[in-house]
């Protein structure tokens, strides 16, 4: 399960538990009053429906989602119906079945069918309860009382507010928890996870964004990085990446492009840049790394950098990257470690 699915699971908990503790305190209260009518029985079930609630908000953490889901849901309308055989339809506990709606209306952790079951089913059983006193007259007959009356119908708005303000204020939450893991997400997706600069991907947005602007491009590649790996392992072959990584961002400004291109290979961008001052960086960062020492096991090593170089003023980027490709390749025919464009055909 991925982050995102883990903080909306955390969150539903916080909600459905938000429900419990309410109940926990609306039953108390009325155990209560129920003591003070001398309504012993009536007090005694409130009381154990309070151990209930406060048992599930201690063990909340080890039932899923939906099995607290179903206890809310069925102790809503096991209270309701008992509480109708008991006292009668004077007090309004009919009311309590809307709470259970209310639970599945906000989508709680029920599948499409299981909702439109329970909107189906919620309502008969609200018909039922209207037509049970009838032929069930009820042993704690209550006449028309304003406390019970007003609470029973108050706990139910009170519960589609407050739980709706909970609700919303939970899927504000999880969406700018959402918004904060997409910017992340699009952030990893243009960084090389080894040296930490942009990857080929964020390249070619770059040069899509040019809209043409001039840019001096560089591509440069690790003279020898096979015998790099083969000869000192490819932990070290890391390191060296790291180190180039690290002469480029040092060299360059923020607003230029610095990506690892593919395995050892390297590229760079300098928005309206000219050729003497694109050349100055390179040769910066090619001597840059190759004063730069790496220690080993088996003792220091250097390497050092064939770079190739020219200017995208308009049309293809790709006809350009293959125009410094083919210069970098020239270079290490001519002995590597040195800077190829074509105003300077050599320079080491």
């Amino acid at each position: 399960m991925g982050e995102k699915e883990l903080r909306i699971q955390k969150d539903m908990r916080v909600f459905i538990c938000f429900f419990f503790a309410q109940s926990a305190v609306g039953h108390a209260a009325l155990s209560i009053y129920f003591f003070t009518q001398q309504l012993t029985v009536l007090a005694i079930i409130n009381i154990f429906d309070v151990l209930f609630f406060i048992i599930v908000l201690i063990i909340n953490k080890s039932l899923k989602i939906r099995v607290l889901s179903y206890l809310f849901a069925a102790k809503i309308v096991q209270f309701s119906l008992i509480s109708t055989i008991l006292m009668g339809l004077n007090i309004n506990v009919q009311w309590l079945l809307l709470m259970a709606m209310f639970m599945v209306a906000l989508h709680l952790d029920f599948s499409k069918r299981q909702r439109i079951i329970i909107f189906i089913t919620l309502p008969v059983l609200m018909n039922i309860q209207l037509i049970i006193p009838e032929f069930f007259p009820p042993p704690f007959y209550i006449e028309r009382n304003l406390f019970l009356s007003f609470f029973y119908a108050n706990i139910v708005v009170v519960s589609f507010g407050v739980g709706a303000l909970v609700r919303y204020a939970l899927s504000d939450k999880t969406t700018a928890s959402f918004e904060k893991n997409i910017a992340e997400f699009k952030q990893i997706a243009n960084i090389d996870p080894l040296t930490k600069i942009n990857n080929r991907r964020y390249a070619e947005a770059f040069f899509d964004k040019l809209d043409g602007e001039s840019c001096f491009i560089g591509l440069m590649d690790i003279d020898n990085f096979k015998v790099v790996n083969d000869t000192y392992g490819h932990d070290i072959g890391d390191v060296v990446l790291v180190n180039v990584a690290e002469e480029l961002k040092k060299a360059t400004r923020q607003t230029d492009l610095v990506c690892r291109w593919g395995g050892e290979e390297f590229l760079v961008g300098f928005p309206e840049c000219d050729y003497e001052d694109g050349l100055r960086i390179l040769e910066t960062i090619r001597k840059g790394v190759e004063d730069k020492k790496i220690d080993t096991e088996k003792g220091a090593i250097k390497v050092t950098l064939t770079m190739g170089a020219s200017i995208f003023s308009g049309g293809n980027i790709k006809d350009t990257i293959e125009a410094c490709d083919e210069l970098l390749y020239a270079g290490k025919k001519a002995g590597k470690n040195r800077i190829m464009s074509i105003d300077h055909p050599a320079k080491a």
